[in-house]
C-alpha cells in the first residue's frame, strides 16, 4: 500500500505494523519524524517525495491519502496519478473536509483550496476514472467542537504562503508524543461510537470515501 502525505507518521506506524507500507511526505520536518517512528516499528518506509517523482506504473493494491486532496490546486489530476499507481481492481481510500459552506479561517490557515460537498467528492473520484464504492461522514459531535475552536484560533495566526500553510497543517493542533495521542484517542473513542449510526448521512465535518480502479 501507498500513503500519500504521510505527515509525521502517526498513522504510518500503525499501517506499517500491519501491511507492506510505502509512504510519501514532501515536508522535510514531517518526513524526519515519520522516519524515526517507522524505524521503531521496524517495517515500511517514508520517502521525501511527491507522486510527481514516481514512475506511474501499477505497483500498489491501495493508495490512501488522509486530508491531502484539499491542499492540492489540481485535485483531479492528482487522483489520476494515483489511479495509474494502482493494480487493476486496486482501491483508493481518502478523507477530506466536508461542506463548502463550512470553509473558514482554519481552512485558510492550513492551506486548503476547498472543502467538498458529497456530490463534489463523488464527481471528483468518477472524473479520475474510479468507481465510487461508498462515501461516509465523520466527525459528528466532537469534530464540530474542535473545528469551531480551530476557526477561532486561526484568526490569530500570521499569514503564510500556501506551501508553509500546508506544511503547518500536519502539526497545528495535533497531539504530539505518545501520551498525548493516547489520551486524545481515549477521549475520542466514545464519540466515534456515537457517530457510527449517522455515517451514511451528512452531519459530520469530513468525508471518508473508498473507490476502485476499474
Amino acid at each position: 500500500m501507498l500513503e500519500v502525505g504521510a505527515g509525521e507518521g502517526g498513522l504510518a506506524s500503525w499501517l506499517a505494523s500491519r501491511y507492506t507500507y510505502d509512504g510519501l511526505e514532501p515536508d522535510s520536518q514531517a518526513w524526519q519524524v515519520a522516519e524515526e517512528r517507522l524505524s521503531r516499528v521496524g517495517g515500511g518506509r517514508v520517502r521525501q517525495l511527491t507522486t510527481s517523482d514516481l514512475e506511474l506504473n501499477p505497483s500498489f493494491d491501495l493508495v490512501c491519502a488522509f486530508e491531502v486532496l484539499e491542499h492540492l490546486e489540481h485535485d483531479v489530476e492528482e487522483l489520476k496519478r494515483w489511479r495509474r499507481l494502482l493494480h487493476p481492481g486496486g482501491h483508493v481510500l481518502v478523507s477530506v473536509p466536508a461542506h463548502r459552506s463550512r470553509f473558514g479561517p482554519a481552512d485558510e490557515a492550513v492551506g486548503h483550496y476547498r472543502r467538498y460537498d458529497r456530490g463534489d467528492l463523488n464527481s471528483l473520484l468518477t472524473r479520475a476514472g474510479l468507481e465510487v464504492l461508498w462515501i461516509e461522514a465523520w466527525g459528528l459531535g466532537l469534530g464540530h467542537l474542535l473545528e469551531w475552536l480551530r476557526h477561532r484560533l486561526a484568526s490569530n495566526l500570521r499569514q503564510a504562503s500556501a506551501v508553509e500553510s500546508s506544511a503547518r497543517s500536519g502539526r497545528w493542533m495535533q497531539p504530539g508524543g505518545f501520551p498525548s495521542r493516547a489520551l486524545f484517542a481515549a477521549l475520542a473513542a466514545p464519540f466515534r461510537l456515537l457517530q457510527h449510526p449517522f455515517r451514511r448521512g451528512s452531519r459530520g465535518i469530513g468525508w471518508i470515501a473508498l473507490a476502485r480502479n476499474v
